[in-house]
């Protein structure tokens, strides 16, 4: 409660300043609450905000081992593919090869008689 001494030195309440005094203690009331409400809406928001922060973040991250992972499969896939078209390519350069070495040896069998006839006579 307010008093005031008026012009006589009496000491006396005005209707005016209680309701001014009254008013202010609202208002404090008032602000005190909303910056309350704020703070724990800010606080809640954070926290929300920060997990799903964080699981977005975990999302990217698992897309981007999923693409990675992709990449290599292909790697893989295509390197084995290459892999057995070299294989296959062994394989038929081995078939040549003994072919080759079988003629060779066929060639040699014929030119043995002819070279053994053919003496150096010194």
């Amino acid at each position: 409660m307010l008093i005031q001494r008026n012009l006589y030195g009496n000491n006396s309440t005005t209707n005016t300043d209680l309701s001014i005094e009254i008013f202010i203690k609202m208002d404090l009331v008032e602000i005190i609450t909303t910056g309350l409400i704020s703070f724990i809406t800010t606080a809640i928001g954070y926290v929300v905000g920060l997990k799903r922060n964080k699981a977005e973040t975990t999302k990217i991250e698992i897309e981007n081992v999923k693409e990675v992972i992709s990449v290599y499969v292909d790697t893989i896939n295509d390197l084995k593919i290459e892999v057995k078209d070299l294989k296959d390519k062994l394989a038929t350069y081995q078939k040549h090869i003994e072919k080759l070495e079988t003629e060779l040896y066929s060639f040699r069998q014929q030119m043995a008689p002819t070279t053994s006839r053919k003496r150096v006579v010194k």
